[in-house]
């Protein structure tokens, strides 16, 4: 009787070990796939967190980046961007990097979903930050209520880029829109070590920012003359901010680059002007194209060109 009864709890214990054997290794399966799915496969869009100086990595699903809340710090704020690597990139070469900066109202996601796909096809990484209060920081006077030191941000942020990415660090440009392209001017000042080109569109340089510099970086505005917010003439525009006419803020760019004192101008169709300055230092580019035909909102065409595809076109072939 003995030796049945330690035979049946010898089995016993041998299905609750099988048991809990087969259990294990399906938790352990389960946790292999989660891995699989979120290191390689959602690995190319992430957001970062920054808390203080230091930057912390959440890779997360498309669908759920609209889901992140602000309670972390960055200078008092949790900030955010989303970088975004082409599908086919390799470890083995550097790639140029494009910051695009939304305009006031914006978000980082329109801007990511509108280069996303260029970015895929012309393999460069996307980096979209966000805004505090979907603003930005761009002007003397502070345009948020939180003091936000956003050129801090940003260089924080190529700092990271170029320390964890393969980052061709003669290859970053700033595309900004309306208060984002008052912020990429502004970078192009202020960060004039790190970044290599700048396209500001529906904004020009604000009075009191034009330094003395003679550090070279390309330039493409793309302003209207219609503008009323912020006035291709010059004048009070947003937040009774003084700004530089579309024309100076270009002949700025122009002097700090040490190209001709002229430009050459020229029409690229009946609603486009081009205003190009040449024999610039360090074959930088400084160029202005002046819209006819509409206001603070540009055209997604310039001409036949789609907007983004006519940005990308003055960055690529940039030396």
């Amino acid at each position: 009787m003995k030796k049945k009864e330690t035979k049946r709890n010898f089995n016993k214990n041998k299905m609750k070990f099988k048991l809990i054997l087969k259990i294990g290794i399906m938790l352990f399966l389960i946790g292999v796939l989660f891995f699989v799915k979120f290191y390689f496969f959602n690995k190319k869009d992430f957001i970062l967190k920054f808390n203080k100086n230091k930057i912390e990595k959440i890779y997360l699903n498309q669908d759920k980046i609209k889901e992140e809340t602000s309670n972390n710090n960055f200078n008092g704020i949790r900030r955010k961007a989303i970088i975004d690597f082409p599908d086919k990139h390799s470890f083995g070469k550097k790639y140029p990097i494009l910051i695009v900066l939304h305009s006031s109202g914006g978000n980082y996601n329109q801007t990511h979903s509108m280069f996303g796909k260029l970015a895929n096809e012309e393999t460069f990484i996307g980096i979209y930050p966000q805004g505090v209060n979907n603003k930005w920081n761009s002007f003397i006077k502070n345009s948020t209520k939180n003091e936000v030191d956003d050129v801090y941000f940003i260089s924080k942020l190529i700092d990271y880029s170029m320390n964890n990415f393969n980052v061709d660090k003669n290859k970053i440009y700033v595309v900004g829109f309306s208060n984002g392209g008052s912020l990429a001017q502004k970078l192009g000042i202020k960060l004039s070590d790190k970044i290599s080109a700048v396209v500001s569109i529906s904004a020009s340089l604000e009075k009191g920012l034009e330094v003395e510099n003679n550090s070279t970086v390309s330039i493409m505005q793309i302003n209207s003359k219609k503008d009323k917010i912020i006035p291709y003439k010059g004048g009070k525009g947003v937040n009774d901010n003084e700004f530089l006419s579309a024309e100076n803020s270009i002949k700025y760019w122009a002097k700090r680059s040490n190209c001709d004192i002229f430009p050459n101008k020229s029409d690229l169709n009946q609603n486009y002007i081009e205003f190009n300055y040449e024999n610039c230092d360090n074959q930088s580019k400084v160029k202005l194209i002046s819209v006819l035909d509409s206001g603070h909102h540009i055209s997604q065409k310039i001409g036949e060109m789609p907007l983004i595809d006519f940005i990308w076109n003055f960055l690529k072939n940039l030396e």
